[in-house]
């Protein structure tokens, strides 16, 4: 008897561990079924980076979280537990709300685009710094060039570290703010960037002949959403120059950069510059800290949207950016997020921006 109980306590227990070791594997997917690529996954206990799903929209390994967070720019963000996840790991996102505002089309050579800006950069589950801003785009229809002007608001856990980032991550932050000109086909004039259609709204993205991203013209929704892994990019890059890594590749280990943008799809299926939607940029690696003996997981989200738009003329773009001023502090911006309905950061992350934005304001 005693030895039936241990045979069924040893099954209860290699059952338990096989359904724990099948929820380590997990499918996002959209409301359709379709996999969503690339979608960012956290550790909501830890605050750290767990990884990036696939282009099916998978992810193999959750290295033990408990709970998770996904994240993707054209979805709302999704709390999950481990433990309640199906036998298959299938998890399903809503759309964001997020949509442009109407504009009606009128024959003039600009068109005016504001954009709203978050960067976040993280040490392991603390916010060190915070930027967020606005930035007004006008767009040259004839030339197809962007001149923008930036306004911003930033903090920082030490007065030296929000002076040296502001200095030498300003700029970059800001240039990606601009309204891109060339994020819908991924300038592939330029580059070694192919697509490759697998169905009438699904393509794959190659670069040097490799997948490395996904394109999809959701007709329902009215959007193109398009992501691809900019470190694999950056792999292929160096293994075709056969180049040595850089002594910060070398440094920063399980290294991951997405880029995934979404733009609105007129009724012809096609899109324009000034249909831009919304962009992220997320860079996450390991880094050693000589200071702290360890390796600090750093995750680095920056995420556009464009929240005002208009064809005008260059009298009109100036009226735009008059109307469109307003205080540059964490409460006025946290409203005006509120105010034109940009998704929510996953509450990891806002509960680490809100204790900096306190401790800053005492």
């Amino acid at each position: 008897m005693k030895n039936n109980i241990r045979l069924l306590i040893a099954a209860i227990l290699i059952i338990g561990s096989s359904i724990a070791a099948m929820a380590q594997k997990i499918q996002v997917v959209d409301i359709d079924g379709n996999p969503v690529s690339y979608a960012s996954i956290m550790d909501i206990d830890d605050g750290k980076f767990i990884g990036q799903t696939d282009i099916e929209g998978r992810i193999n390994n959750l290295y033990g979280a408990k709970n998770i967070s996904i994240s993707h720019v054209a979805f709302k963000y999704k709390n999950v537990s481990v433990a309640s996840l199906p036998a298959n790991g299938r998890v399903t996102l809503d759309y964001a709300s997020f949509a442009l505002p109407e504009v009606t089309i009128t024959k003039t050579d600009y068109v005016y685009v504001q954009t709203y800006y978050r960067m976040i950069y993280l040490w392991d589950d603390t916010v060190e710094y915070y930027r967020v801003g606005l930035t007004d785009n006008v767009y040259d229809i004839r030339k197809n060039k962007v001149t923008s002007d930036h306004e911003h608001f930033s903090t920082a856990s030490m007065g030296l570290l929000k002076f040296a980032l502001n200095s030498l991550l300003g700029k970059l932050i800001d240039n990606r703010s601009n309204l891109p000109t060339d994020g819908l086909v991924l300038n592939l004039k330029k580059g070694n960037f192919t697509i490759v259609d697998e169905t009438d709204e699904r393509k794959r993205v190659l670069y040097r002949q490799q997948p490395v991203g996904l394109m999809i013209d959701d007709h329902d929704n009215m959007e193109r959403r398009m992501s691809y892994d900019n470190q694999k990019v950056s792999q292929i890059k160096n293994e075709a120059k056969a180049k040595k890594p850089s002594k910060n590749e070398d440094k920063n280990k399980n290294e991951v950069e997405t880029v995934s943008s979404v733009y609105q799809l007129d009724s012809d299926g096609e899109c324009n510059v000034e249909d831009f939607m919304m962009l992220q940029f997320h860079n996450a690696h390991d880094s050693y800290m000589k200071s702290e003996k360890k390796d600090v997981h750093v995750t680095i989200w920056l995420e556009v949207y464009a929240t005002d738009r208009a064809y005008v003329d260059k009298k009109g773009a100036k009226e735009y950016k008059r109307k469109n001023r307003i205080d540059m502090n964490y409460k006025s911006l946290q409203q005006f997020e509120r105010e034109h309905n940009i998704p929510a950061l996953p509450p990891v992350m806002q509960k680490a921006l809100d204790t900096l934005a306190k401790s800053k304001e005492k």
